[in-house]
């Protein structure tokens, strides 16, 4: 499993926030066998945020989550973590908190990673700017906190591809799905696409918001394929 450099970059802005002394960082690299040189606190962070291994990732993930600052107060650092927490999810990964934050694998976040970049790819191919603007304010909206916003606009995105492939191949927009010639797909999309109705409701939980954001990316990325090769 890959782990995308944006999130090692996440993961050490919120250790840089954790952590406000070496001692801190030393006992760090004990435990994850991590290089114990000092340089600065930025830079520490930085290097095992890109260093550790990637099946220990969401260990360290949940260590930095777990951590009480020695610098900063309650109110200050929850917010942060919070924030990482819907990251982490956005990302693949489950995590709960019961007290106590748990991270682990939910499913393959290198494959999801690998979609969304293909999806931007073939997007950008097509010209559809509109679609991807979509897809990225459904996860800024997600990171924010505003779940039932975000599965607005992954519901949006879907739609917008539905108007633009239908002008692209010159059928009615309400016609469109019918051109997907397999039967189970467009009835699967369809349900996928009834599914981001659930965003209109005054609030759903994160985990719904993240579940419709992949459903749709994957819809997505399989209409623009067959297209493709058409």
């Amino acid at each position: 499993m890959a782990i995308d450099k944006k999130l090692q970059t996440y993961l050490s802005l919120l250790m840089q926030q954790v952590f406000g002394y070496h001692h801190e960082l030393d006992k760090v690299a004990l435990i994850f066998a991590l290089d114990p040189t000092h340089t600065t606190i930025r830079l520490r962070c930085n290097k095992y945020s890109e260093e550790i291994s990637e099946d220990r990732f969401q260990k360290l993930a949940e260590y930095v989550l777990n951590k009480e600052s020695e610098w900063l107060i309650d109110t200050e650092i929850e917010p942060l973590k919070k924030g990482f927490a819907r990251i982490l999810v956005m990302y693949g990964f489950k995590v709960t908190y019961d007290g106590k934050w748990h991270v682990e694998p939910r499913f393959e976040p290198q494959r999801l990673e690998e979609q969304k970049i293909e999806t931007k790819t073939l997007l950008k191919d097509f010209g559809f700017k509109e679609i991807q603007e979509d897809l990225d304010s459904a996860e800024d909206h997600y990171l924010k906190g505003n779940s039932a916003q975000s599965l607005i606009m992954s519901r949006k995105a879907l739609e917008d591809l539905f108007a633009s492939m239908a002008m692209r191949i010159g059928v009615d927009r309400s016609n469109f799905l019918d051109s997907l010639n397999s039967k189970s797909a467009k009835e699967l999309i369809k349900e996928i696409y009834a599914y981001g109705c659930k965003g209109h409701e005054l609030s759903i939980p994160e985990w719904e918001a993240v579940f419709g954001y992949h459903l749709i990316v994957s819809s997505i990325y399989f209409i623009l394929l067959i297209f493709k090769n058409r």
